[in-house]
């Protein structure tokens, strides 16, 4: 089974999404996830369309924060990946690495 979690998206991709760039560099993003052992490699996200990444990697459970679950997006983004046989599993927000939480020490 091949697992996938899209949040190593390139600053551009960040701008697009979310009006400002990263909190930590994609290098280092990609760097912590790939230290992690049972994380075969680490991949840049190309898309906001996850069948792009699926098409390339062919995973089966995609990983998304808790924040997409129930929402538009969200459901959209299960029906996407459903059609091609991908399980969408959630994590929990963990408010103490929220990149908001991070901008706003580093303003202080």
């Amino acid at each position: 089974m091949t697992f996938w979690s899209p949040v190593w998206s390139p600053t551009r991709l960040s701008y697009e999404q979310k009006g400002k760039p990263p909190v930590v560099p994609l290098a280092e993003r990609l760097e912590i996830v790939s230290a992690i052992a049972f994380v075969d490699r680490a991949v840049t996200d190309l898309s906001t369309d996850k069948r792009v990444m699926w098409e390339l990697l062919k995973f089966d459970v995609l990983f998304k924060g808790d924040d997409w679950k129930g929402t538009e997006k969200g459901r959209r983004l299960e029906a996407d990946m459903a059609s091609v046989g991908v399980r969408v599993v959630y994590f929990p927000y963990t408010a103490p690495t929220s990149s908001t939480a991070l901008r706003a020490l580093i303003a202080r």
